[in-house]
């Protein structure tokens, strides 16, 4: 069993694999790992787009954020692992296949797990490399006539970052850090209403993410509990995905494609973080 399946399974198994990173740490006598429970909102949107450039789709609203990240760091090298999940309800604004104006929403559950590690290049800078996996669930609400149906989007990407920390502002440790990557195109299951269910290959996308932290200057050097804030800005363009047909009972009745959609993303969370 892969551990995206594993996560996919309940929110809390998150916990289970980074206590499993930790035990694994301490056994490569790693120096003194920190475990961070995070709590934050989110507004986000998303929009998708026809292949003139268009509007289709504009979804926004808030979403709750809780994660667990493990940290810590090996023979100079500072990595983590985090994994979160993301709950909420956009308002959706779009239109039907018909060209007709369509008012609703969207419940959102997602979860992602991270895998990242930096490594300090001068006095207060640092290069960094990030592999990370999502699975994101959007289940359209019906409006009227038209019916709702569920969608479940999967994707790989991996970034290249660097970080900038200010370790003494005024009592306060300040770090500036940025991302950018993207990943080959993912996989949509599709259950759109009175057809078979559907596997869609999506575009390949492209990541922006700009992250502030601040945090007490003494917080790295000594164990026990300690706190963090955060604020983060993240865009993603996914290209168009490939046209697939689409069936019923076996029968092909037409076909489907995940336009060119982006997603925004800003977003507060604090953290409490405990040194062992």
């Amino acid at each position: 069993m892969t551990l995206a399946s594993l996560l996919a399974q309940g929110r809390f198994c998150g916990l289970f694999a980074l206590l499993g990173l930790a035990s694994a740490a301490q056994a490569a006598e790693c120096g003194a790992a920190d475990l961070s429970l995070h709590t934050g909102v989110e507004h986000s949107r998303w929009q998708e787009f026809n292949a003139q450039g268009g509007q289709l789709v504009d979804e926004s609203g808030l979403l709750h954020r809780t994660g667990l990240q493990l940290e810590g760091d090996c023979a100079g090298l500072q990595w983590a692992a985090q994994w979160s999940h993301a709950r909420g309800t956009r308002d959706y604004d779009g239109v039907s296949n018909t060209n007709q104006p369509i008012q609703t929403t969207s419940r959102l559950r997602s979860q992602q797990v991270q895998l990242q590690a930096w490594m300090p290049v001068i006095e207060g800078w640092a290069v960094g490399a990030r592999l990370g996996w999502t699975q994101l669930n959007r289940d359209l609400a019906s409006a009227g006539n038209v019916r709702g149906y569920p969608e479940q989007f999967r994707s790989i990407q991996a970034a290249l970052g660097g970080r900038y920390t200010l370790a003494d502002l005024g009592g306060l440790r300040w770090t500036v850090s940025g991302w950018l990557g993207g990943g080959p195109g993912g996989t949509l299951h599709l259950q759109l209403p009175n057809v078979d269910a559907a596997r869609l290959r999506l575009g390949r996308s492209q990541r922006a993410e700009l992250g502030v932290q601040v945090e007490s200057s003494d917080a790295v050097d000594r164990t026990g509990w300690s706190w963090r804030l955060g604020w983060q800005l993240q865009q993603e363009q996914m290209r168009a995905g490939r046209s697939q047909a689409i069936t019923r009972n076996g029968l092909l009745v037409g076909s489907a494609a995940q336009p060119k959609t982006r997603q925004t993303q800003m977003g507060l969370d604090a953290a409490l973080r405990y040194r062992f």
